[in-house]
């Protein structure tokens, strides 16, 4: 995850270095506030992402807010 950090952080204008951070962050943390954050800072970062990749954001950051909810945090 390092290295996709290391290769954002070069090239910030492009979007699926930090959509790869955002994927392999929801795998690597267990902590789902975590990984919201992730996915909140995409949309903010990001405003004109490609329409597939918004879209799906929008349905994780849904799904993670619902875990977080249900699991009373």
């Amino acid at each position: 995850m390092n290295y996709y950090t290391l290769a954002w952080e070069e090239d910030t204008t492009n979007p699926y270095f930090y959509y790869q951070i955002c994927t392999l962050a929801d795998a690597y943390y267990k902590d789902p506030k975590t990984k919201l954050g992730y996915y909140e800072r995409l949309l903010e970062y990001y405003p004109e992402l490609v329409p597939y990749i918004k879209e799906r954001a929008k349905i994780r950051i849904t799904e993670l807010k619902e875990e977080i909810h249900f699991a009373g945090e």
